[in-house]
Order: C-alpha cells, then sequence, then structure tokens
C-alpha cells in the first residue's frame, strides 16, 4: 500500500491514515523524502506489531454433512505476559450445539499458544452456519453499514431514534469534513452541510451518503467561460455582474457574468462510496440526525 506523494514546507508535520484489511503480525511502514533542488534524499522505516492482547483461532472444515459431529479445535494466543487465563466459548448459528463443556478455560504463565477443543453436534443444522469463538460473554458483531443493504440501512431510519449530539462526534471522525462546511465560518468547498436539514429530509441525506453518484447536489457545477477554459466545484453565488466557485480546497473563483457561456451541474462527484462503511446502524442514524439538524 502506498501513499503520495505529499509536499511540506520547511517545519510543517502532517499526518495520514492507511484503512488496512484485517491482518495480524507486524507491519513495515517507511518514509521516502526527498528535496531536488538541494538533491538531497532520505528514509525511515518502522516495524509495528499488529495484535491484540488474547487473539482465538477457530479451524473447521468447509463442509459438515447432517447428523455430522465433529470437534472444533481453538488455537489461544496469549501476546502478552499480563494474560494469565482465558475462559473460551463460542457463539454458535441455529442448529449446532455444543457436546458436553460449554466453556473451556486455559492458564498462560508466559506468552504462548495454547488449544482448546469443542465437541459440536450439527444434526440440526440446514444451509450456511456460522461458529465465532472468543473470550466468554463474546458479544455478536455489530451490524455495520457495509455490510447491510441499502434498503435496511434505510428502514432502520425510521425504526432507530437518532443521537444528534452523538452523532456530531461522529461527523468529525469522517473524511467528510475535509470536503464540507458544517459552520456558516467555515469556508465553502464541496455541497454545503450547513443548513442541509432544511434543503433534505433524513431519507434524501442518507441515500446522498450511500449513493452519492446518484445524488449530485445542485450547486455542484461547472462553469464554463466563452473563452473554453472552465471551473468545476460549488457555486457560490452567481449575479448579473459576477460568479463566484469555490474549489474542492475552498479557493474562490471570481469571473464576470458576462465571460460566462454556460453553469452546467456536474454529472459525476469526488465523494467515494463506502465513507460510511464501518460505521453501525445506530451510528449511521446519530449521524443522519445530526446533518438533518442542521437547518
Amino acid at each position: 500500500m502506498t501513499l503520495g506523494p505529499f509536499t511540506l514546507e520547511q517545519g510543517e508535520s502532517k499526518s495520514h491514515q492507511l484503512k488496512m484489511p484485517k491482518y495480524i503480525g507486524s507491519v513495515r511502514t517507511m518514509i521516502v523524502a526527498g528535496d531536488n533542488s538541494k538533491e538531497a534524499y532520505g528514509s525511515v522505516d518502522e516495524a509495528t506489531p499488529v495484535r491484540k492482547p488474547l487473539m482465538v483461532l477457530a479451524s473447521l472444515p468447509r463442509k459438515l454433512s447432517p447428523g455430522e459431529k465433529v470437534t472444533l479445535p481453538v488455537t489461544v494466543f496469549a501476546m502478552e505476559p499480563k494474560v494469565k487465563q482465558a475462559n473460551i466459548s463460542l457463539k454458535l448459528s441455529k442448529g449446532i450445539k455444543i457436546v458436553g463443556q460449554q466453556t473451556q478455560s486455559v492458564s498462560f504463565a508466559k506468552p504462548d499458544e495454547k488449544m482448546v477443543y469443542f465437541e459440536l453436534d450439527v444434526s440440526e443444522a440446514q444451509g450456511i452456519g456460522k461458529i465465532q469463538a472468543g473470550p466468554k460473554g463474546l458479544k455478536p458483531k455489530r451490524a455495520t453499514v457495509g455490510k447491510t443493504s441499502i434498503e435496511d440501512v434505510m428502514l432502520a431510519l425510521g425504526k432507530k431514534k437518532g443521537n444528534k449530539g452523538a452523532g456530531k462526534k461522529i461527523l468529525s471522525k469522517l473524511a467528510c469534513i475535509a470536503c464540507h462546511n458544517v459552520k456558516p465560518s467555515d469556508p465553502i468547498k464541496g455541497p454545503d452541510f450547513h443548513k442541509m436539514g432544511s434543503r433534505l429530509n433524513k431519507d434524501q441525506i442518507a441515500e446522498a451518503i450511500l449513493k452519492p453518484a446518484a445524488t449530485i447536489s445542485d450547486s455542484w457545477v461547472t462553469v464554463t467561460m466563452k473563452d473554453g477554459t472552465a471551473h468545476q466545484g460549488t457555486l457560490v453565488s452567481k449575479g448579473a455582474l459576477k460568479v463566484v466557485i469555490n474549489n474542492i480546497a475552498g479557493i474562490g473563483t471570481t469571473v464576470k457574468a458576462s465571460d460566462v457561456k454556460s453553469i452546467a451541474k456536474q454529472t459525476s462527484t469526488l465523494m467515494a462510496p463506502g465513507l460510511a462503511n464501518e460505521l453501525s446502524i445506530k451510528q449511521f442514524v446519530d449521524l443522519i440526525e445530526y446533518l438533518y439538524f442542521l437547518k
């Protein structure tokens, strides 16, 4: 995975984020820097362990026949000295039962890996089954926007009560705020979030996030000049004498209205799909509640 290139002024610092797939092991990060004007180049790298203090790994055949009984081996990894004991339990889908001991305990004197075994009866299971192993009291994985159909996400908007305060915190952590203004004092970049609730209902706001290419704002335009040049961005104002358009960085361009050939709504968007995929359904409902609150 790579990012860049980026430009830094002297004394300036920046941070960047990489989204990694599920992974256990070690990640090596390398930064290569250069100053062409001085023909100066250098690099630095660092290895970062990717792990949790306690991890488990269960292994089963891909296919089990009706009426079959099987032994499920679970490897328990104690990755840090503070892990002294672990009680392992299973979360099973309908039709799969544990035969015998429901919870297995294992102790560690030092970081190590050990095995525990569960006897399973799948005689009443049908279709695709799921088995999840973990510490006792294992909670089911939360339903996320990315793993839920758009239809079900939209249904949740009508069933769950949103918390605009929680939604405000969620928005502050999303990439959306890099391209959209929320406060009236913020520079206008992408389509304006300020007063969104007065223009769109909750379903329309949700659809704009879930299907950005299908719900492009009328203010996201291309201004084509009579000399053939074009400016793309958010239409800030349009008057008899001048037209003002801001690019995605919030930098404004003012042109004479008499020099403008046409102003047309763009047919594509810079917003990538999936920006809310990692949110839980409740978090997404909270986010929509806050955006709708902006009136």
